[in-house]
């Protein structure tokens, strides 16, 4: 941790999985650096990486730094080219979250050419009351996508805008869904259960499916526009455009949320989330999963068959707001031959106790 960020969080990772390109075979995490004070800054956005595997990592490379007050840079997305034409370029994208009162957000997207040292000057893709946001390319073409959530009010969306890896010109914001999304603006909006809650922002999670030539996409919204529960749901833009997005848990009880996004070589993907439809009192959650075609209709599903997290597990009493059990899961397909086969893999947040949390990574068959 470089002097003046005593704190980091927000990690996603990508990789170059190619023996060929820019820095081969090594491993990027994307967090944020904060030093924590009531204005939120010092505040950054940090680049690691690893040629090993993940056993020993770099020191960070700052891509962009935040000193002003009541401004955060947040949420980053990574991901790392495997297009023939620009392999191992490794690209961001963040929110520059204004949290003066009526602030409008940025969203913000750099590059790096030699494999994570250092980074292009920030380029603005989108402004409003957006956050979440998910950077993708395409295996087939110099393609590069950027989805995030509209919160605009009357807005509502999933939005995606598409460029080159100049990240010079974007196209206009197209839609890829419309629904109620928890957040806006900084607001941390929270689940209400009987007086409790827990924060849990629609933060999408996306993926190009290079087996389908597809793009997917997953979050959790409300049911309906009055309703307190959520539910998730996927969409995809094919060669014929996006399509109609669908529910794909299997009940509509109670709050699903938080959900992660791999697919594997077929093109299949597997949605895992968190599920409070086991408790009657909406309050405790398991891991359970989806397994969906590229089109988002749902082949099976189930839960893990572990002890309910209580994401108030860490507050005095239950009847605290806004208990935390992080903004993320994430899932991924592990394609290697090992005594277990092929599977999806899944990392997850247990809270169990005032004093105890734990990460699970769990393989589904």
């Amino acid at each position: 941790m470089p002097a003046g960020y005593p704190e980091s969080g927000d990690p996603l990772m990508d990789e170059n999985s190619y023996t060929t390109g820019i820095a081969p075979l090594r491993v990027y995490t994307v967090g944020i650096l904060i030093q924590v004070n009531a204005n939120a800054h010092p505040n950054a956005i940090s680049v690691w990486h690893s040629d090993d595997g993940g056993q020993t990592w770099s020191q960070p490379t700052l891509a962009a730094v935040n000193s002003t007050d009541f401004i955060l840079l947040d949420k980053p997305a990574i991901n790392v080219s495997q297009w023939s034409g620009n392999n191992g370029t490794v690209f961001i994208a963040y929110i520059k979250v204004d949290n003066h009162t009526g602030g409008t957000n940025s969203l913000l997207v750099q590059k790096s050419t030699d494999g994570g040292t250092t980074f292009s000057s920030p380029v603005l893709v989108a402004t409003g009351n957006i956050e979440a946001p998910q950077i993708l390319t395409s295996p087939f073409g110099d393609k590069v996508y950027v989805l995030w959530v509209d919160l605009t009010p009357n807005a509502n969306a999933i939005r995606m805008s598409t460029s080159n890896s100049s990240l010079v010109t974007w196209t206009a914001a197209e839609t890829a869904a419309t629904g109620r999304f928890p957040g806006g603006n900084g607001v941390m909006s929270t689940f209400l259960n009987n007086g409790t809650g827990v924060r849990a922002l629609s933060i999408p999670m996306a993926r190009y499916n290079w087996a389908t030539n597809s793009l997917g996409v997953v979050w959790h919204e409300f049911e309906s526009p009055t309703s307190t529960l959520t539910d998730i749901y996927f969409a995809a833009k094919t060669s014929a455009g996006w399509q109609p997005k669908k529910r794909i848990n299997p009940t509509t009880l109670n709050d699903q949320f938080m959900p992660g996004l791999d697919f594997d070589t077929s093109g299949r993907f597997m949605e895992t989330f968190y599920d409070r439809s086991q408790d009657p009192n909406n309050l405790l959650y398991k891991e359970s999963w989806s397994r969906i075609d590229f089109l988002g209709n749902v082949a099976n599903s189930g839960a893990l068959a572990v002890p309910a997290s209580n994401p108030c597990a860490y507050t005095s009493s239950c009847s605290a707001p806004n208990a935390f059990i992080g903004d993320y899961q994430d899932s991924w397909w592990w394609a290697f031959s090992d005594s277990s086969g092929n599977r999806f893999n899944a990392v997850w947040t247990q809270q169990t106790s005032n004093t105890t949390g734990n990460i699970y990574v769990t393989g589904i068959q």
